[in-house]
């Protein structure tokens, strides 16, 4: 075991090299989207829209794991409901980013099995449509419910138990985003083998 001077410096140096690596990350998903906007001015929309979504929250990230350490040390004063909503908000915006991924890569599939007509593509994939739909109004609905439930003084044992609680709703839904990844590239795999 480390003293805990060592494992607070260990602790601070994967903060910070965590927030860089999001920075990286930021930077290269803006990069991306500015290389899109000047190829493709009128197409691409969703992988346009999945980049942004992807910049914010690697920017929500980043940020976060810098300003941690600071947290941790008591150098800077948030109230714990908010720097949980703050990293819940970044998991959100990530499995946001991803389930568009999915549903650009159904629209990829359709187009690969059907062709490239757009006439009745919504009423082919309705049902991933109405899924995404539903899990992330469902997403929503929990965040807004726990940031009621954060605001209200508690003791911090009930926080952090309820934080547990949407880290495993979270996780269940980065698994059915997940699955439906390996369904669809499965899919598009056989198909363009």
């Amino acid at each position: 075991r480390l003293p805990a001077r060592q494992r607070e410096m260990v602790e601070i140096i994967l903060d910070y090299a965590l927030g860089s690596v999001e920075a990286l990350l930021f930077i290269i998903a803006g990069v991306q989207l500015c290389r899109m906007q000047l190829l493709h001015q009128g197409g691409l929309f969703p992988k346009k829209v999945f980049h942004a979504i992807i910049m914010v929250t690697m920017l929500v990230k980043s940020v976060f794991f810098f300003i941690h350490p600071h947290l941790v040390m008591g150098d800077i004063i948030l109230p714990l409901a908010l720097s949980l909503s703050w990293y819940e908000l970044s998991s959100m915006l990530f499995f946001l980013a991803y389930g568009m991924l999915l549903l650009f890569w159904a629209d990829f599939y359709d187009a690969i099995i059907r062709g490239p007509t757009r006439s009745s593509y919504f009423k082919r994939i309705r049902v991933p449509l109405i899924l995404m739909t539903v899990l992330l109004s469902s997403l929503v609905c929990i965040f807004i419910i726990l940031v009621i439930i954060w605001t209200n003084p508690m003791n911090s044992h009930n926080m952090l138990m309820l934080d547990e609680t949407a880290e495993g709703f979270i996780a269940i839904l980065f698994l059915c985003a997940g699955t439906g990844f390996l369904f669809y590239g499965v899919k598009l795999y056989l198909q363009l083998k």
